[in-house]
């Protein structure tokens, strides 16, 4: 068994914890971001792998930067053979990467490399892919452009959320980590260096990447949705109020209405023209309001065929 350092912080990394402590690793500590406040209360919240570690009494460390001085001499003191990388949220410097005797292993929700950077599978989703995949590399000095090890492919249904994609992207993604570990651990583990000129970029997402333009493709507008969903939030306004769509389908209502009107109401929902077809909102949010049926809102607020509904905004 291999002894090792975890770094992570996100959902997504939660269940490749349960994966290498199911493989019988030798965890020296868990490294994550350090609590935060969240909500409306502002309660201070602790990420997904500190609660595992937590409930395995593992040790925890959580530098408010991984290139403190401090923390980087308690790593070298841990002489880790293994740094595990899932969804951690820092970049870490060469002086963290040249630490662990058999190098640093990240976990990356895209086949590599495609989709390089911080909201792989976000991106993936807005773009309109029908296929992604995760893998596992070696971490060098770039941003996710170290040597492939594993990789599993994994279809991006039409309605996927970046929830329910992530959900399974990290559950194959902790399978081939456990694999990976084995195979390291044999000395057998192998290389596949990425082309670059293949390579393209998932930067993290802004609020404003949830903003929906009525002129864009109802396809478009629902991918966006698909993305934003639960983060940062897709959004539209009505009346100048902001309006969350949490869920829509594109349809083939066929309407010479200008993008952004409404073109029907039913108890499913309201549907509403775009620049090319027409999107039906399925469950949206209103201002200080909990998610609710379309159909609902659009009874509740008297929602009409004709009105406008215009671009989000912050």
């Amino acid at each position: 068994m291999l002894s090792l350092v975890f770094m992570g912080t996100a959902p997504f990394a939660a269940p490749c914890l349960e994966a290498v402590l199911n493989a019988g690793h030798r965890v020296l500590t868990i490294v994550t971001q350090p609590d935060r406040p969240a909500g409306r209360g502002r309660r201070m919240r602790v990420s997904p792998v500190k609660q595992a570690a937590l409930q395995n009494d593992l040790d925890i460390l959580q530098p408010h930067r991984a290139s403190a001085p401090e923390f980087v001499a308690r790593l070298r003191e841990l002489a880790p053979q293994v740094i595990v990388v899932v969804a951690y949220g820092q970049i870490l410097k060469q002086e963290v990467l040249d630490i662990p005797a058999l190098g640093c292993v990240n976990v990356h929700g895209s086949l590599l490399p495609k989709y390089r950077g911080a909201a792989p599978i976000q991106r993936a989703i807005l773009r309109g892919e029908t296929e992604t995949g995760v893998c596992t590399l070696y971490i060098d000095a770039g941003m996710d452009s170290g040597d492939v090890i594993l990789s599993e492919t994994e279809r991006i249904l039409p309605d996927d959320t970046t929830a329910t994609l992530g959900e399974r992207l990290a559950t194959k993604g902790a399978a081939i980590l456990a694999s990976t570990l084995s195979l390291i651990e044999a000395g057998t583990a192998p290389r596949h260096p990425q082309d670059p000129n293949e390579a393209t970029l998932a930067p993290r997402m802004k609020r404003e990447d949830g903003l929906l333009r009525w002129s864009e493709s109802a396809a478009a507008l629902h991918n966006r949705i698909r993305a934003c969903n639960p983060v940062p939030g897709a959004w539209a306004r009505r009346d100048g109020q902001q309006v969350k769509i949490c869920r829509a389908e594109p349809t083939a209502f066929n309407s010479d209405a200008p993008p952004g009107t409404v073109v029907a109401v039913d108890d499913e929902g309201i549907t509403i023209g775009a620049g090319k077809g027409a999107l039906k909102l399925l469950q949206v949010q209103a201002a200080s309001r909990g998610r609710q049926p379309a159909g609902v809102f659009a009874r509740g607020y008297h929602v009409s065929p004709g009105e406008k509904w215009e671009d989000g905004v912050f």
